[in-house]
């Protein structure tokens, strides 16, 4: 066809096919309806080419699922799981691990997604034994053949895939015999042959599609020199609680390396099932409303493996998903929506703010979006931003929307990004991203000491204050994450007493506005020395802190300090990474900038409770009262905070977040440093740069009355 609009998951130009069955007389017998779009798939070397461009695959595994009714999904559940995806950059899905409804793969056509389309093949323990045994060689091709029948005439469908975790053997490579010699046009891939050898041309898989390889093992692959075929990791960044560290690592690297294409993350859900707490029993379709926001309402939770009195089955592991049972999005979707972004801030120069177009076949012509301007001092500016016209992979610089006033502090540009019209996914500004580059780092902070005021320290030197109900300790220990529990590290941490250290105190040195303590906090791993020295200054009261972890307490939680507050400080309002939850390894997502919550919105209610609810990159914060009282801290240095109503041994006791009771006060964590999240639930651990090293970590803040 002359001028034909080709399919892309970008542009998914979809056109009216009506199909007449006529009699021998030229009536008609017969019809049918269909909607179908023009593309080409291909493997060129190392690439996978759609249309002939190298695409990256920004995917996500997704089994069909609804808290209320299980495995029984309806068309407008699909329809809501898709167009969330859309919004939060997804442009990928793997049908694992079975064909899905065909209706799934009409809204795929639709609304624009690849789709990796699974066969209903796995054997898990069995794997290897009927991998290669002949009886079973009709049921593997017949359910390979039968997908790629009645899925073959979907533009979404550019992949088919022999199945999920069944080994390998004659039996997988008489199906992708069969569906090569009937569907030239698509690749095939199948995980359980790409492991016996991501490169080897003679196996049943045309992509190497590994499960959770670790990076540096994907880029050694891609560098090596022996690559034959395209690397998208058919699962990769367990979704499991609070989790996806090192997700934008992974994808600077794939953006910066050929033969690195993407992957599915593992996965859309949390498979939890809406429970009555009073008789155990599964709310179903009378639960409908009785939940919001990720939280089930009162009576009920979100029920996991041992909740329904089973006595095998896999505890929380089925709650790994990017979004809760009810769909509302982890804070990982807002990470994952500006690594995806279509539209980036490259850097600053002289001539202005350079822009890129990051989509692979699509200008800017559906997009707008309004500077904003964040000063550290609080003042803030806005202007409507004239996008440039810039094909897919081109650059441009813009001048810049402001002139930067001369104080202020440290400053931030952000570029808000909404769509400029409705979509089939989304309404006319929907933000699309949000990228961001600094102007101006933060000055230097200078304190001026006063002698004539009194620092107050208890006993046991920790210090008094009328806003706070516990003075800051060192605080060595979180509430394990799945990652944590799963990945060996909790355990060790519970065996070198980080969770129950005794504090023991050294020295009190009084001088005129400052107290000097010195405290020993003994554990089985080790002791570690701590040195507090409180200094009264103007408007406030500084707080220098010092600990000296030894060599055995290589890879703790974190380093810093933990204090509680008076009831009645219900609003938290700060300068730095927000207002989504972020951490060391999982903050791209969160612009920096002026962010407010109350302090019951900061907690993440993952399924398992777990440390939640930090803010990473803090600069400041305030902790008020609706009469405006309150406390303000400010941080030497960008640092992790986390304020809640919980202690890290609360949520380490609790099964449930319908277990927690909350505090009355809150429950502020300040970090010189933090442990990464990773994904050690199943699969690497974070990096080593995001690891909490032995040695000897200094932090200071801030504290005065509102």
């Amino acid at each position: 066809m002359p001028d034909v609009r080709t399919w892309t998951a970008e542009t998914p130009e979809l056109y009216g096919l009506t199909v007449r069955l006529h009699r021998a007389d030229g009536t008609v017998a017969d019809s049918s309806h269909h909607r179908t779009g023009f593309r080409d798939v291909e493997i060129i070397g190392r690439d996978l080419l759609v249309n002939g461009e190298r695409v990256f695959i920004r995917g996500v595994n997704r089994h069909d699922f609804h808290p209320l009714t299980g495995r029984t999904v309806s068309y407008d559940d699909m329809r809501a799981d898709l167009v969330l995806l859309k919004r939060f950059g997804f442009n990928a899905i793997r049908t694992a691990h079975y064909p899905n409804d065909p209706a799934l793969y009409d809204l795929a056509d639709e609304l624009g997604f690849y789709v990796v389309d699974e066969a209903d093949i796995e054997s898990h323990d069995h794997a290897h034994e009927i991998a290669d045994d002949p009886r079973y060689l009709g049921a593997f091709v017949d359910r390979v053949a039968r997908m790629v029948l009645r899925d073959k005439n979907h533009p979404s469908v550019i992949i088919w895939s022999l199945g999920n975790e069944s080994d390998y053997g004659a039996n997988h490579d008489a199906a992708a015999g069969w569906v090569r010699r009937h569907d030239p046009t698509r690749p095939v891939q199948y995980e359980g042959a790409a492991k016996r050898g991501w490169a080897d041309p003679d196996l049943a898989s045309d992509i190497a599609c590994p499960m959770y390889a670790p990076l540096q093992e994907c880029l050694a692959h891609a560098m090596s020199g022996t690559q034959t075929k395209p690397l998208i990791q058919c699962e990769y960044s367990h979704a499991m609680g609070n989790s996806n560290g090192t997700l934008a690592d992974h994808w600077e690297a794939i953006e910066a390396t050929p033969g690195l294409q993407g992957g599915f993350i593992w996965e859309f859900w949390d498979h939890g099932i809406l429970q009555r707490v009073n008789d155990g029993r599964p709310a179903g379709r009378g639960g409908a409303g009785l939940y919001d926001n990720g939280v089930a309402a009162p009576g009920h939770r979100w029920a996991y493996g041992g909740d329904f009195g089973e006595t095998d089955h896999d505890g929380a592991f089925i709650a790994d998903g990017v979004v809760f049972p009810d769909r509302t999005p982890k804070p990982v979707m807002f990470e994952h929506r500006e690594i995806a972004a279509p539209l980036r801030i490259e850097c600053f120069r002289h001539e202005g703010v350079v822009l890129g177009n990051h989509q692979h076949f699509r200008g800017l012509d559906w997009l707008s979006g309004e500077w904003q301007l964040a000063l550290a001092d609080g003042g803030t500016r806005t202007a409507p931003a004239e996008l440039p016209d810039l094909r897919p992979g081109e650059t441009a610089a813009v001048p810049l929307p402001f002139e930067l006033p001369e104080d202020g502090g440290e400053a931030w540009l952000t570029l808000r990004v909404t769509t400029a019209r409705d979509e089939p996914w989304a309404p006319r500004g929907t933000v699309v991203c949000l990228p961001q580059v600094r102007l101006r780092h933060a000055p230097p902070t200078r304190h001026a000491p006063v002698t004539h005021r009194a620092v107050e320290v208890d006993e046991d030197g920790l210090l008094v204050h009328p806003l706070l109900t516990a003075g800051p300790t060192l605080s060595l220990w979180r509430a394990p994450t799945d990652n944590d529990e799963l990945g060996g590290m909790a355990a060790r941490w519970r065996d070198w007493g980080l969770d129950a250290l005794t504090r023991k105190v050294v020295a009190v040195r009084r001088d005129p506005g400052r107290v000097a303590v010195v405290s020993d906090h003994l554990g089985p791993g080790g002791t570690v020395r701590h040195e507090q020295v409180f200094t009264a200054v103007e408007g406030g009261l500084l707080v220098e802190e010092c600990a000296e972890l030894p060599e055995a307490l290589d890879d703790v939680a974190r380093v810093g300090s933990v204090f509680e507050t008076a009831a009645g400080l219900n609003l938290l309002e700060w300068f730095g990474q927000g207002p989504w939850e972020s951490y060391p390894d999982r903050g791209a997502g969160a612009p920096v900038g002026h962010h407010s919550l109350p302090v019951d919105e900061l907690f993440t209610p993952y399924l398992r409770p777990q440390e939640s609810g930090g803010r990473h990159g803090v600069r400041r914060f305030t902790l008020s009262a609706p009469d405006a009282t309150g406390l303000a801290v400010r941080l030497d240095r960008p640092r992790q905070v986390c304020v809640t109503r919980h202690r890290a041994a609360d949520l380490a006791s609790a099964a449930h977040p319908d277990e927690l009771v909350s505090r009355a006060g809150c429950v502020v964590h300040i970090d010189a440093a933090h442990r990464g999240l990773g994904t050690a639930s199943c699969g690497p651990d974070t990096f080593a740069s995001y690891l909490v090293a032995a040695g000897v970590h200094r932090w200071s803040w801030t504290l005065r009355v509102l």
